[in-house]
């Protein structure tokens, strides 16, 4: 309070005083200070040390060991003992993008402004990773083994961008080291990178260039991937470095593909000089195309083969026009006894293309472990996924217990990844690009959660964070939790919480007494999440009854369904009955409803997996917990699997599963076909009787023609057009259907989504032939939009700000949106055509990825690229 004689009253006439508060500032602030800067420079040249790089040849072939001798001296020009990070690298790979890292020198003694900042170290367990690492390179310092003679005859097919690294090398007192590489097939410039620092913080780096070359090569030019009927150019460059001319022979020996002229060409080369070679082919439908290209000029041979590791062993993979309505069915055999599941081909299918996958597990957690491999094999990792993936491979680490397969590099990499992404918010989002997200990081708190029980390395202070900002996301007043949506997530994330030790009693009880609002899974997650902050609540037996009241029972089993869907919290229709399943393992593992819900789960699989991502992590760990309290997984019987009385598969207790695949061709057309699972009587000392698990895939292929566009709730159209054309709203360019090899070609997207749309994938095919620019490269041109504002059928298109991430591949490109209002959108981006050919282009595809039953796809197309 301020004295009395500090603010002196007046009466401004209104019947009482005002205080004269400004009349009391003087006294309230009469202290004061000022702050001044000086900047000042301090000469880092005494911290400095000199990198010299030697090789012991000027020039290498692929597969020769290259000897490097590395010295390092301090300003003085005195040897000095230091640690060494030594990387050899593709030039060609630097010259894509500005370093990552600055100058060592500048790091650690660069001038710097006046700041505060704060980091926490990553927690990682680089003695588990380097011992992986050795082991898998057999000891052998990165670049592996000898191999074939640089001067002897061999296929190059060893292509790497980083031949060697190593983080761990020393130099002698005398300053001095030396390291031996294996080349790999790379025909390049090889940068040899040092950097090296001391015990006192002495620091400095050095890089040296040798190429690795061959006197005559040929170097193949090949698009990255087929579609099945392209008609394309293949063709080599031969490169003659020798002094004298050369006629050669050039040889393209092939599978896959089918060639219009003769395999065999003979060329002259002139001296220094290099010409090209072209075969016509057409690609015909099979799962890779394996090419080996060779050049011959008297004793001077070269030869290589293409190779890409999305190809099904090696080569360059052959794509098809996969029909969406690929169908795909799952099943039991609860004892002795068989089931029939009949196929019908309809007439207007190619049914020479195509293959029928029937797959039988003899128990529930191989069938489980089989759903939960088919994460590892998604192209786009967002963080959901990458979380997902970790949470099933946690699962179902019990049904690895005995096995070799229990790999736990991909769990710490996972982890590595959250630890690093982890905004300052201390929460994450579904891609680094997106916004935080409190339901995405309660279902990444729980996967951490998961693996710190399980006994990996984690970071706390990362837990200790994202639980704070849970915590901030929870205070919203009670009116915020009026919607079901909202009050599931709460559920959600005091589960999640709890699973990480950090239990909430007050806002658990809370959210019990207004638990009318919850949906049927989010009571399940709170009776869970109850029963874990205090072991015998007696609340939690009021929600295990409200859950099981709620089941419905149907000649497929037992299962759980929401009386709406749930988009906010990745809801869909599997995931209710996998958390009623866990919630039943967890409280109540002899309930009768339990065994029917397992058998409801593995009829769901669409195939071998559930809807999504999301939904098999659900699945995987209800289905783990359900194993580990019931005796399943010691079921033995034997089993068979025939088609049209023809047996495909058969198995015991020795052979717990097994899977095939039929051609289409091999199947009745025109009848109905019959499918038959088979059961036989429990083995002695089976502990149950067991379930035999089944699944069959049938995949067909539409020709162009056959794959027009589809609406399911979203529309989706593509389009080509001349990237120099300036396109309006009120005149847009011409749609094109042919390019010339070097022209740049815009592609449009157009989506229109009827109603508002959560979590959008859109995946886009390229022509065969053509690549797309990612204008993030160096060495890629950028869009000429010629200042133009972006509007709705303009340079950049429209709504573009919505999509969040971009993923370009060899083959598609993908772009996601975390959510898209009502309305039309157009995404723009620039292919370049580079091979000669008639390509078929698959139709682009859109669908909200948690909800796989909402999609649409354009039409399929043909692309020419002319020379």
């Amino acid at each position: 309070q301020f004295p009395a004689r500090w603010m002196p009253a007046v009466d401004f006439g209104y019947g009482y005083p005002f205080f004269n508060y400004y009349a009391a500032l003087p006294y309230y602030l009469a202290a004061a200070f000022k702050l001044g800067y000086a900047q000042f420079k301090v000469d880092p040249k005494a911290f400095a040390l000199n990198v010299q790089i030697t090789p012991d040849k000027p020039q290498y072939g692929p597969r020769d060991t290259a000897t490097y001798d590395i010295v390092v001296t301090d300003s003085a020009g005195n040897p000095v003992q230091a640690e060494l990070s030594v990387a050899l690298i593709d030039k060609a790979v630097l010259s894509l993008t500005e370093p990552n890292s600055g100058k060592l020198l500048d790091s650690f003694y660069g001038l710097r402004q006046l700041s505060v900042r704060s980091a926490d170290s990553l927690s990682i367990n680089v003695d588990r990773l380097n011992l992986a690492a050795e082991k898998s390179l057999d000891g052998k310092g990165g670049g592996g083994g000898g191999g074939d003679s640089a001067d002897g005859i061999f296929t190059r097919q060893n292509f790497k961008d980083t031949a060697y690294w190593s983080a761990v090398m020393q130099t002698d007192a005398q300053g001095k080291a030396r390291v031996q590489i294996a080349l790999p097939d790379n025909l390049t410039t090889w940068v040899m990178d040092a950097r090296a620092v001391t015990t006192d913080t002495h620091v400095g780096e050095g890089i040296n260039e040798v190429i690795s070359t061959k006197p005559l090569l040929i170097r193949p030019v090949t698009p990255r991937f087929f579609v099945a009927g392209d008609s394309v150019a293949l063709g080599a460059v031969v490169n003659n470095s020798s002094e004298a001319a050369l006629d050669t022979e050039v040889l393209l020996e092939a599978s896959g593909i089918v060639f219009k002229g003769d395999a065999l060409q003979r060329i002259s080369v002139p001296a220094k000089s290099s010409a090209r070679v072209n075969w016509n082919v057409t690609v015909v439908d099979a799962p890779t195309a394996l090419m080996t290209f060779t050049v011959k000029s008297g004793a001077l041979q070269d030869s290589s083969t293409p190779t890409l590791a999305t190809a099904p062993g090696g080569g360059i993979p052959i794509l098809n026009y996969v029909a969406p309505e690929t169908v795909a069915t799952a099943g039991d055999v609860s004892e002795a006894g068989a089931k029939v599941e009949l196929i019908a081909l309809p007439s207007r299918l190619d049914t020479g293309r195509g293959s029928l996958d029937v797959r039988v597990d003899a128990s529930l957690g191989q069938a489980a472990l089989r759903a939960g491999r088919t994460l590892d094999a998604y192209p786009y990792e967002s963080n959901e996924w990458v979380a997902s993936r970790l949470l099933a491979q946690l699962a179902l680490r019990t049904v690895l217990t005995q096995s070799a397969e229990a790999d736990n590099a991909p769990i710490q990499r996972a982890l590595q990844r959250f630890f690093n992404g982890q905004y300052s918010e201390g929460g994450w989002g579904w891609w680094s690009s997106d916004s935080v997200n409190p339901y995405l990081t309660a279902h990444i708190v729980l996967a951490i959660a998961r693996a710190k029980e399980a006994g990996f390395v984690y970071d706390q202070s990362s837990l200790d964070r994202a639980r704070e900002y849970l915590m901030v996301s929870m205070q919203t007043p009670a009116a915020e939790l009026a919607t079901t949506s909202a009050a599931n997530r709460r559920a959600f994330v005091l589960f999640a919480l709890g699973e990480a030790g950090y239990p909430d009693s007050g806002r658990l009880g809370a959210l019990f007494e207004s638990r009318e609002k919850l949906g049927h899974y989010g009571k399940a997650l709170l009776a869970m999440a109850m029963e874990k902050a205090q072991a015998g609540d007696v609340r939690v037996k009021t929600l295990l009854a409200d859950v099981q009241s709620a089941a419905l029972s149907s000649a497929t089993g037992t299962h759980w369904q929401e009386p709406e869907r749930d988009f906010d919290n990745f809801f869909g229709g599997t995931r209710s009955t996998s958390i009623a399943l866990m919630m039943l393992a967890r409280l109540d593992a002899k309930n009768a409803l339990a065994p029917n819900a397992v058998r409801w789960l593995m009829v769901a699989r669409a195939g071998d997996w559930w809807e999504s991502s999301h939904e098999t992590a659900w699945a995987a760990m209800a289905l783990s917990e359900w194993l580990a309290r019931s005796g399943e997984k010691d079921a033995r019987f034997s089993w068979r699997a025939a088609l049209n009385d023809q047996a495909l598969l058969q198995g015991n207790e020795q052979s717990p599963g097994d899977e095939v695949s039929v051609e289409v061709a091999r199947l009745l057309h025109g009848q109905v076909n019959q499918l038959v699972f088979e059961r036989g009587e429990a083995l002695a000392g089976s502990s149950t009787q067991g379930r035999m698990y089944y699944t069959a895939r049938l995949k067909v292929y539409l020709p162009v023609e056959e794959a027009k566009a589809i609406d399911r709730g979203i529309i989706i159209a593509r389009k080509y057009e001349r990237a120099d054309c300036t396109p309006t709203p009120e005149k847009p360019c011409e749609a094109i259907n042919a390019a010339k090899i070097g022209e740049t070609v815009r592609v449009r997207l157009t989506v229109m989504a009827p109603t508002d749309l959560n979590y959008v994938r859109i995946n886009d095919p390229l022509p065969g032939g053509a690549e797309a620019i990612d204008t993030s490269l160096k060495t890629s041109q950028t869009q000429n939009d010629n200042g133009v504002v972006p509007d709705f059928g303009g340079f950049s298109g429209w709504g573009w700000w919505w999509f969040s991430n971009t993923d370009i591949r060899d083959d598609s490109v993908a772009v996601f949106a975390s959510y898209l209002p009502a309305g039309t959108y157009e995404y723009v981006y620039t292919i370049r055509p580079s091979i000669a050919g008639e390509f078929k282009v698959m139709p682009a595809a859109a669908e909200e990825q948690y909800f796989p039953e909402v999609f649409g796809r354009s039409d399929g197309a043909k692309f020419v690229i002319n020379p």
